[in-house]
């Protein structure tokens, strides 16, 4: 026996009151917040230290964003990773920072066209122009920390350094 939804009747794998990820769910009339994905969560603690190091033995400084290169098989959801990213840096030094999220498409290398093509479908690694396959990603893979803004913890916004990595 299959087990189903009391709301609809359904089988629970296409329930329609299925939980979603980073939305609001009810259970028994309870109503949850969502929570990160423990890989994102990780990813965002791993960033706020990794900024918190290179921030190490400088003057006192504010931390107003960090921009992160983002690729669509990283295996990382944006949404998650910016909703974790709040989580991750309360009551650290750079809460209150901003995360940038760059996404990258992901590319493949075609033999035949002897060209790098950008994906639209990243289920199928195949050529969109000529349709062959094509196995070597070029891009699309990063999840890569580019840089750090801040300012000045005495003038507090008057002069902003950019922190490229």
């Amino acid at each position: 026996m299959v087990p189903s939804c009391r709301a609809s009747g359904a089988p629970l794998l296409n329930c329609c009151a299925r939980i979603r990820p980073m939305e609001t769910f009810s259970i028994a009339g309870a109503t949850f917040a969502p929570v990160p994905a423990m890989h994102e969560l990780s990813v965002a603690r791993d960033l706020v230290d990794l900024v918190s190091q290179e921030l190490a033995g400088r003057s006192p400084v504010r931390v107003v964003s960090v921009r992160v290169r983002l690729g669509a098989l990283s295996g990382v959801v944006a949404q998650a990773l910016r909703f974790a990213y709040d989580a991750a840096t309360e009551g650290t030094a750079i809460e209150g920072s901003t995360l940038h999220i760059e996404e990258v498409l992901v590319a493949v290398y075609c033999a035949r066209c002897a060209a790098e093509r950008d994906l639209t479908d990243i289920a199928r690694l195949v050529c969109p122009v000529c349709g062959d396959l094509t196995p070597v990603v070029t891009r699309g893979r990063e999840l890569e920390a580019i840089s750090v803004e801040i300012t000045e913890r005495e003038s507090d916004g008057l002069a902003a350094v950019r922190c490229d990595g």
